[in-house]
């Protein structure tokens, strides 16, 4: 049972966020534009416009005020929410930018760009300093727990780690041989953890820049790699079909989760710790005890690839989205299908906040999803 659907946006809804305070919805789309959405009742309450190509992501400030742009224009806008006022343009990037995102207290905004840097904005759109050393694309940057290092991922296989006050490489995590796809900072900071095209993962320490280990195992790319919430674990999806569970101090392998027939899209933590889902190119997710490394359950029934999978907040539920133009339901302790929910196009990416669930589509539209409503 679809709650809403908001209809506006002429080219894909490449992306969705929920508000800070979860009352509204803020869409990104390839139209150029951006939209503003009140979620209890749908309705468009402005559109921003001003981009001249693809906006590839839209983002609240912490406090919900402002709304910050990133474009395939090469540019990021910000704009009051209320007023849906494009206060200013942040230019400087020679190429497009794949993200922008605000620092904790919101007095920062940090840009990763294909032309090899990021950029550090302060609020009033001056360029404090620019992050210039690698030598392609930068595909992500994200500020550490503290703020005062910024962490940088790229296509030339490496990592760098920026002082953010000063400006200043501190360092370059070498020892990658492709593409590294992600990097993240532990939960306490100290360690970086970093995901790349050459089947391996590696765990790095913040202050020396030293490798502490390599996590070998995989026979093809690794996705993505996320720490447990305490940090003593690491989680690795791959495209070789597996995921594998690996101890954060030892660099050791517990066990590896077999079973998909295709490459696993990606690998999450249930809410409790206690189990981990994985979606894979297979059509079907499946259910692993966290602890013992067996699979519970196995949820067929999408017939295209399952994109994604997140658990409901209490962890009784999981929602998957997949590219046959469908959401499903399912219930964690029986396996069981509850709901399929049909869409006018396939999801792109879902987003969820209390239980509220958002799907952006790639028809120029996004859904709107009560998982109560859902269930009754």
């Amino acid at each position: 049972m679809e709650i809403r659907t908001f209809k506006g946006h002429t080219n894909r809804a490449y992306s969705g966020v929920f508000s800070p305070d979860g009352q509204y919805i803020l869409s990104a789309s390839w139209d150029n534009t951006l939209k503003l959405w009140e979620k209890e009742t749908g309705i468009e309450i402005r559109t921003f416009r001003g981009h001249t190509y693809y906006v590839n992501s839209g983002v609240f400030s912490p406090d919900g005020k402002y709304i910050l742009s990133a474009s395939w224009d090469n540019t990021l806008k910000l704009w009051e929410k209320e007023t849906g006022m494009e206060i200013r343009a942040f230019k400087g990037h020679t190429n497009w930018v794949y993200s922008g995102v605000f620092s904790s207290n919101g007095k920062y905004i940090l840009s990763a760009s294909a032309d090899n840097t990021l950029k550090l904005w302060d609020r009033e759109g001056m360029e404090i300093r620019a992050f210039k050393g690698h030598i392609n694309l930068v595909y992500s940057g994200v500020f550490s727990p503290d703020g005062r290092y910024i962490l940088s991922a790229s296509y030339d296989n490496t990592l760098k780690l920026w002082d953010t006050e000063k400006g200043m490489e501190i360092r370059t995590f070498k020892g990658h041989i492709d593409s590294v796809y992600s990097g993240v900072f532990s939960p306490d900071g100290r360690n970086i953890l970093s995901a790349s095209r050459d089947k391996t993962l590696k765990l790095w320490d913040t202050e020396k820049g030293m490798e502490i280990r390599t996590f070998k195992g995989h026979t093809d790319y690794v996705n993505n790699g996320v720490f447990s919430s305490n940090g003593k674990y690491i989680l690795s999806a791959s495209g070789d079909g597996t995921l594998k569970f690996w101890d954060t101090e030892k660099g050791i392998e517990l066990r590896t989760f077999k079973g998909h027939e295709c490459p696993v899209n990606s690998g999450v933590f249930s809410p409790d710790g206690k189990y981990i889902l994985s979606a894979s190119w297979d059509n079907t997710l499946k259910l692993w005890d966290t602890e013992k490394g067996i699979e519970l359950r196995f949820f067929k029934g999408h017939t295209n690839s399952v994109n994604s999978g997140v658990f409901s907040s209490d962890g009784k539920y999981i929602l998957s989205a997949s590219e046959d133009n469908t959401l499903k339901l399912w219930e964690v302790g029986t396996g069981e299908c509850l709901k399929t929910i049909s869409l006018p196009w396939r999801p792109n990416k879902i987003a969820i906040h209390k239980d509220t669930v958002l799907s952006a589509n790639l028809n120029c539209t996004l859904s709107l999803f009560e998982l109560k409503e859902l269930l009754a």
